[in-house]
């Protein structure tokens, strides 16, 4: 891939992607199943451009990232929602959870290393299955050096991972559902697994 990647406008009003549906604009519900096959979360501040006037984005597990991102982003006016149901998804609720090394047989499929992080598929759909596998003695240059990249990325994603505390994951949470969504009447959180560590009573 280049070095930068540069984004340009297109004037167009023709041009295909910038025709949107009418009905985007009066969608209010958006009931969308859980787990990151179904919804990623880059695209949630997309949908929530198109959509203005979601109050729901159903089981979406990537809802926590897709609120970041829509905090990040510097092109848009208002980045404040009208959603007024939000989605949790806690997965890496144990230190065993963050590993250091990938699972080259997890990533193959096209997983992510947690629902609230940046998938990694443009790896293996541009790479290859084998792309998060072990260098080993007899492969060639050229999947060293692919096998090198996949590494780069996956370091630099674990960097963007959420918080292993719970209890200041949750803080941020919270507090980014209060600046993006201030209308927010019912959190749902769903955990896969017993919370390491975590006593609620005290937190």
């Amino acid at each position: 891939p280049p070095a930068e990647i540069v984004y340009e406008s297109i004037d167009d009003e023709a041009f295909g992607i910038q025709k949107i549906n009418p009905l985007a604009e009066s969608l209010q519900v958006l009931r969308v199943p859980p787990f990151s096959r179904s919804l990623w979360g880059e695209i949630i501040p997309f949908i929530i451009k198109c959509c203005p006037n979601l109050k729901t984005l159903g089981k979406a597990s990537g809802t926590m990232l897709g609120l970041d991102l829509l905090s990040k982003m510097d092109n848009l006016e208002h980045k404040q929602t009208n959603l007024e149901e939000i989605f949790i998804h806690m997965d890496l609720l144990k230190k065993a959870d963050y590993i250091e090394m990938p699972n080259a047989s997890r990533l193959g499929n096209g997983d992510t290393i947690s629902q609230n992080s940046p998938n990694l598929r443009f790896v293996v759909q541009n790479l290859g299955a084998g792309a998060f596998e072990e260098i080993q003695d007899d492969d060639d240059q050229e999947k060293i050096i692919k096998k090198e990249f996949a590494l780069d990325i996956w370091d630099f994603a674990r960097t963007l991972l959420p918080k292993e505390d719970i209890g200041e994951r949750l803080d941020h949470f919270v507090s980014m559902i209060c600046s993006s969504s201030p209308k927010t009447r019912a959190i749902h959180i769903l955990s896969l697994s017993y919370i390491e560590g975590f006593n609620l009573r005290s937190n």
